[in-house]
C-alpha cells in the first residue's frame, strides 16, 4: 500500500515528465554532453555542440524550476494559512493563560509566605528569650516576624556588642572614678601643695603634666611610671567576652558550612553574654 509521500512524490514525477523532464533525460545529459570537448579556437563544430547542449540544459533547468514553483503554490498558501490560523488562536489563548499563571504565581508565593510566618510564629517564643537573655530590649512582633534567621542573628549581635561596649564603657568610667577619689582621699587638699588628682591631666610636684594611658601589660594604670589603679576581675571577664564576640567568622559558600558558621556564632556569643552577666555579680 503506497504511503501518502509515495504519492504525492509519483505527482510530481508526472508534472514533471509532462514537460520531458525525466530520469532517463537527466541521464543522456550526463552521458552525452560531459564529454563534449572544443578542441581549439577553430572548433567550430565542436562549440556549437557546446552551445546546443547547454542552452538545452538550460531550458529544462528553467522548465523543472517553474513546474515545481507552481506546484508548491497550493502548498505554500495551506502553510501560511496553518500559520495564520495557529496565530490567530494562540493570542486569544495566552493572554487567558497568562492571567492564570498570574494567579498560580501569586497563589504559590503566598502560601510560601503563609508556611514562612507560621515557622517564624513558632520559633518567635524562642527569639524572645535569646534576646532577653541578652539583655537586649525586645522589639515589635512584625520586625521579629521579618527577619529571617541571618537577619535576626546579625540583629541580635549587633544589640550584643552595642550592650557589651556600654558596660565596658561605664565600667572603665566607674573603675576611674573610684580611683581619682582613693587618690585624692589619700593625698588631702594639703598634701606638698598638689591640688586633688582628677581624670586626665594631673599637676607633678615639679610642674609637669601627668596624662593617664592605656592599661599595660600587668593590668595597671600607668602615667609615667606612676602607678594609679589596678583593673579589676570584673573588668578582665568583661574585656575577655568582647575579644570572643568580636572573633572574625569565616565567610563561607556552602549550606552546611554557612550552617557551621551559624551555630558556632551563637555558641560563641551566648558564652560571652553569659560571661558578662557572671561576670557583674563579682563584687569589685
Amino acid at each position: 500500500m503506497e504511503t501518502e509521500k509515495q504519492i504525492e512524490g509519483q505527482e510530481i514525477v508526472t508534472a514533471l515528465a509532462k514537460e520531458n523532464v525525466t530520469d532517463a533525460v537527466l541521464a543522456r545529459f550526463k552521458q552525452n554532453y560531459l564529454p563534449l570537448k572544443i578542441n581549439g579556437i577553430s572548433d567550430k563544430e565542436g562549440y556549437e555542440k557546446v552551445k546546443l547542449a547547454r542552452k538545452e540544459c538550460k531550458d529544462t533547468r528553467v522548465a523543472t524550476v517553474k513546474i515545481c514553483k507552481k506546484g508548491r503554490e497550493d502548498s505554500i498558501k495551506i502553510q501560511r494559512a496553518w500559520i495564520a490560523k495557529e496565530n490567530e488562536i494562540t493570542s486569544q489563548i495566552k493572554p487567558v493563560e497568562d492571567h492564570l499563571q498570574t494567579l498560580e504565581d501569586w497563589f504559590d508565593t503566598e502560601t510560601a509566605k503563609a508556611k514562612l510566618l507560621v515557622l517564624r510564629t513558632q520559633q518567635l517564643p524562642i527569639r524572645k528569650a535569646e534576646l532577653v537573655k541578652a539583655g537586649v530590649i525586645v522589639p515589635a512582633d512584625e520586625q521579629l516576624l521579618g527577619m529571617d534567621d541571618m537577619s535576626f542573628l546579625n540583629f541580635l549581635n549587633n544589640e550584643r556588642t552595642r550592650l557589651l561596649n556600654e558596660k565596658e564603657t561605664a565600667l572603665n568610667a566607674k573603675a576611674k572614678e573610684q580611683e581619682v577619689a582613693k587618690i585624692n582621699a589619700e593625698k588631702g587638699p594639703d598634701s606638698i601643695g598638689m591640688p586633688y588628682i582628677h581624670q586626665g591631666n594631673v599637676p607633678l610636684p615639679n610642674g609637669a603634666v601627668m596624662t593617664a594611658s592605656q592599661q599595660n601589660k600587668e593590668g595597671q594604670w600607668e602615667t609615667h611610671g606612676v602607678v594609679t589603679g589596678q583593673i579589676t576581675e570584673k573588668e578582665s571577664l568583661i574585656a575577655f567576652a568582647e575579644r570572643i564576640y568580636l572573633l572574625e567568622f569565616p565567610k563561607l559558600e556552602g549550606e552546611s558550612a554557612q550552617k557551621i558558621v551559624y551555630d558556632s556564632k551563637k555558641v560563641l556569643f551566648d558564652l560571652a553574654v553569659d560571661i558578662v552577666n557572671k561576670a557583674e555579680t563579682i563584687n569589685s
